[in-house]
């Protein structure tokens, strides 16, 4: 009898995380439908506040899921892009007061989820890797790419003094989501390929919407 309560509180378990992975993917892809249909609108491609605030909610139950099912690959992105969002917020303007408040209790959550992990990690199995190397290195290679895009358009927001989604980020979307995918369902984690399978899609309209922009008309010579 206590085997079968205990069967059956490790499946809610897994339920309520699954249910709260799912929760995170769909903001995030509702982030992807709105900087979406902002961009159609103004026919470039923009990215509205809207996408910054979906953006922080969606990794936030994301790194429960990911730290739920302890594998480091999909723990590395959304914690370092957590910042940069909300960098993005306080760039634009919006979100200052949070970032006072997030920026240092990330700060803490990283060094003291970091300590914690490698001091239990082989006792407790906080990680897992269970991965083969061939595997090992798509994941890492594609969370590389998925998580540098975001460190490259804050450099480029940071010139430029607003939130934008450079051409590069585009790029980077689309062979890191590739690779993600392909590690994902090897795992495989249902959550995460439903994460990263369909973001090609819109990073590609959106490279159409660049690179299709009219060039500003040159002045004729009288």
């Amino acid at each position: 009898m206590s085997q079968t309560l205990l069967i059956a509180n490790l499946f809610k378990t897994e339920t309520a995380f699954f249910a709260i992975g799912i929760a995170g993917q769909v903001l995030f892809t509702l982030r992807i439908l709105v900087q979406w249909v902002a961009s159609e609108k103004a026919k470039d491609s923009v990215v509205p506040i809207s996408f910054w605030w979906l953006s922080v909610a969606g990794t936030l139950l994301l790194l429960v899921y990911a730290w739920f099912t302890r594998d480091p690959i999909f723990l590395i992105a959304p914690t370092l892009n957590l910042f940069l969002y909300i960098r993005n917020l306080m760039i634009a303007g919006r979100g200052r007061r949070l970032g006072t408040v997030m920026i240092p209790l990330g700060a803490v959550m990283m060094i003291s989820g970091g300590v914690a992990a490698y001091l239990t990690a082989e006792e407790k199995q906080i990680l897992n890797l269970d991965a083969s190397p061939f595997w090992l290195t798509v994941g890492l290679a594609g969370t590389a790419l998925w998580t540098l895009r975001f460190p490259v358009q804050w450099i480029v927001s940071e010139r430029a003094g607003k939130s934008v989604l450079p051409p590069v980020f585009w790029w980077m979307s689309i062979f890191g989501a590739g690779l993600l995918t392909a590690y994902a369902a090897y795992k495989p984690d249902a959550v995460f390929v439903l994460a990263y399978a369909l973001n090609p899609i819109p990073a590609i309209r959106n490279l159409m919407l660049i690179y299709r922009k009219p060039k500003p008309a040159q002045k004729t010579l009288e």
